[in-house]
């Protein structure tokens, strides 16, 4: 249902969090219907907030009990599910979807206004999730680094990829008669003019705040 998990100094309400990541789906859905593209990108941060608010609920420290009687961070999978379900419905029979997170999360021993972090060599571990009609199915690949997703991307896209870039094609999440991969070029270079951007001052305020109650930023400085 829509009923709050449960209730925090700053209440954590699952269906409100579902509400952001859907809004900018529904946003992502509209653009494409407007300008084709060949390449969609989409970022939603309420799972983020919600492990880093809430994480005391899915995993309380050593001697702690639960601090209430639902795992909102387990909820907002199941949530998440259905959205994920929006997206790919988006999507063509010739059409790829890669879904990639950035880190996993643990216990804060020391609070500090947050329940989850991710500071140990555990938590650097993320997801990458790939199909499409050249993607093998039901695989789970070796190691995967940050560095290969823009490889396999390009070669998803049908463009090579470049020698100076670090990553590698995930060749293992390709089906074996698949792997027939562009020759990567030396190199892309920017071709256009990077020109001047005005944005909206309070709008950027905000999200500086937010980054900043989540710990990503201290002061002015970026973690």
């Amino acid at each position: 249902g829509d009923q709050p998990a449960r209730q925090l100094d700053d209440v954590i309400v699952p269906a409100q969090y579902e509400a952001i990541d859907r809004e900018i789906v529904r946003m992502a859905r509209v653009a494409s219907r407007v300008i084709a593209v060949d390449l969609l990108m989409i970022y939603v941060r309420a799972f983020d907030e919600i492990c880093h608010l809430g994480w005391k609920t899915h995993q309380p420290l050593p001697g702690e009990k639960p601090s209430g009687d639902n795992d909102v961070v387990v909820e907002y999978m199941r949530r998440f599910d259905w959205l994920l379900q929006e997206i790919l419905s988006m999507l063509g029979p010739d059409d790829y979807f890669v879904l990639v997170s950035d880190h996993g999360f643990e216990a804060n021993p020391e609070e500090g206004g947050l329940e989850g972090i991710h500071e140990s060599e555990e938590t650097a571990v993320a997801t990458f999730i790939a199909m499409g009609p050249r993607i093998r199915r039901g695989v789970k690949l070796p190691t995967v680094s940050v560095l290969d997703v823009v490889p396999t991307l390009l070669e998803l896209s049908g463009l090579p990829s470049a020698k100076s870039l670090p990553g590698r094609i995930v060749a293992e999440a390709f089906r074996p008669g698949d792997r027939d991969f562009l020759p990567p070029i030396s190199g892309y270079e920017q071709t256009w003019d990077t020109g001047t951007a005005s944005g909206d001052s309070e709008a950027d305020e905000a999200i500086m705040e937010r980054l900043r109650s989540l710990g990503y930023i201290d002061g002015d400085t970026a973690h």
